[in-house]
């Protein structure tokens, strides 16, 4: 089949190249060169590189403006698939072709922003969803859905490679014959974009609870705590499964056995610190991070 593709980051790049492999794209829409890096070098988005590689023409821009929704109009495609564009589908252009979205998540449970870092961090709605874009924010009718379990270690970062192989692989089969959509039903919750203030970690919750945030803001916007007064960035974690003994408080760090490093946490569970990373310094083991430290720690 014909069709175009727009979308902008790593995962957009990814879907772009599994998708290729099935079906012709006539050309590939995403946003314009970024500055990127401490020099802040001006460079082409995930999509656009990998349009370059596979000799897809690209169209750069902030929007679908009207000459773009003309060249849409008269391209000869017969359906165009989104995924992390960062821009709104203007109505001309929903009304010039009909348009399929990937979204991370079961809905309309998490409608938004960061639907796979929500699901992780609540346990709820996980999986896949491809969708005909309407006017409204991830309300669309349902082409198909598929549930996918989380990894038991898996960060939302991992999970949304994972996540996005198994979409793109969907959308390709899908394209190949008709498609009925049904209008979405049930219960709707609100995936807002993450900010650091939401991976500020709350050591009251159970370790399983904070395993799961720790896991859904890795990498992006990374939980964090503050010891002694200066800012730590949890990466990674692992829940304890059997509570040591002692009188302390949430946020208390010590040594458990064989030398792993536990905070203490809500409801009397435990959480082993795996990776953290300092203010100012590079990612390092819990244990070596701790053997720096010349006082007691607790963690607030």
């Amino acid at each position: 089949m014909k069709i175009i593709f727009a979308g902008t980051p790593e995962v957009a790049a990814t879907a772009l190249a599994r998708i290729s492999k099935s079906h012709e794209v006539l050309f590939a829409i995403t946003r314009p060169d970024a500055q990127v890096g401490r020099n802040r070098v001006l460079t082409p988005s995930p999509v656009a590189q990998q349009a370059e590689e596979l000799g897809i023409p690209v169209v750069k821009g902030n929007k679908l403006d009207a000459s773009l929704v003309e060249q849409i109009t008269n391209s000869g495609a017969e359906k165009a698939v989104v995924i992390a564009f960062g821009a709104m589908i203007p109505e001309s252009a929903l009304n010039a072709i009909e348009w399929w979205n990937i979204h991370y998540s079961l809905l309309p449970m998490w409608r938004g922003a960061s639907p796979l870092q929500h699901s992780l961090k609540t346990n709820s709605g996980s999986g896949i969803t491809i969708f005909k874009l309407d006017r409204g924010m991830d309300t669309g009718p349902i082409i198909t859905q598929q549930q996918i379990e989380f990894e038991p270690e898996e960060t939302s970062g991992e999970a949304l490679e994972r996540f996005t192989i198994i979409a793109s692989d969907m959308v390709s089969e899908l394209l190949n014959r008709p498609q009925v959509a049904v209008a979405q039903a049930g219960p709707t919750t609100h995936a807002g974009k993450l900010t650091r203030s939401d991976a500020k970690i709350d050591w009251n919750d159970r370790a399983e609870e904070i395993h799961r945030m720790v896991r859904a803001m890795n990498p992006e916007p990374t939980a964090w705590t503050q010891s002694n007064g200066k800012d730590i960035k949890v990466i990674r974690t692992r829940v304890s499964k059997e509570a040591t003994a002692g009188n302390r408080q949430a946020g208390d760090v010590f040594r458990g056995p064989e030398g792993v490093v536990l905070v203490q946490c809500g409801g009397g569970t435990e959480l082993a610190l795996i990776e953290v990373q300092p203010a100012g310094k590079s990612k390092m083991l819990g244990p070596d991070w701790l053997n720096g430290q010349n006082k007691e720690v607790h963690f607030g």
